[in-house]
């Protein structure tokens, strides 16, 4: 759960639904989508729990 909120809600969030496969979209201004590293490290904590393959 604290993987989800490193950063502003929703902005991880919808990362994590993007990378299980559901097409949200991006977040809308003034925020702004995950950075390569963000997403690389709640791809990493969602493989520790399970979530991801």
């Amino acid at each position: 759960m604290q993987g989800l909120f490193e950063t502003s809600n929703p902005i991880l969030v919808k990362e994590a639904l993007s990378l299980v496969g559901f097409p949200v979209g991006g977040v809308r201004l003034p925020l702004v989508d995950a950075t390569p590293e963000q997403s690389a490290r709640l791809a990493s904590i969602m493989r520790e729990v399970g979530v991801l393959d």
